[in-house]
């Protein structure tokens, strides 16, 4: 079987299924800034490459570069799905996420969590009926839960 790549030489992809590119990741972060995610709110969660169905590589055609996004406008406090095709350039799917559906955090959202609770008057008050006030001292750790299915709601 021989895979024909001839397509994506330009980016310096060897085989459909390597990883996107330094290049790929950024060209697709473009696209998006430059459609739907034109918005300063929008924040980046994710871009990865979208795998070519396996019949396709089997058969050994060509196959298009695409990415999958995770994508939060944090304006709406709302997330969203693209793909992108790196080829042509252009958001082939867009899809805004169920209301209950959150993307994983991102780092500075930890430390954001963790200040907000250190500044909330609440839990300085039930911390302080413990005997702690120095808000310094004590470490907020904001895990998420994750997600385990519809029955977890």
């Amino acid at each position: 079987m021989t895979l024909n790549t001839e397509i994506h030489t330009e980016v310096g992809v060897a085989h459909p299924l390597d990883p996107l590119s330094r290049e790929e990741i950024s060209r697709a972060a473009s696209i998006l800034k430059g459609g739907p995610a034109a918005a300063e709110s929008f924040r980046f969660i994710s871009i990865e490459l979208r795998e070519p169905e396996k019949a396709l590589l089997r058969s050994g055609a060509a196959t298009v570069r695409e990415a999958d996004a995770v994508l939060v406008n944090r304006a709406e406090g709302r997330s969203y799905e693209a793909i992108v095709d790196l080829d042509s350039g252009i958001v082939s799917k867009w899809t805004q996420l169920a209301a209950h559906i959150h993307p994983p955090f991102m780092l500075d959202e930890f430390a954001e969590g963790e200040e907000s609770c250190r500044q909330n008057p609440e839990v300085q008050a039930a911390l302080a009926k413990r005997g702690i006030t120095d808000m310094s001292l004590v470490c907020f750790e904001p895990w998420s839960v994750g997600y385990f299915g519809e029955d977890d709601q």
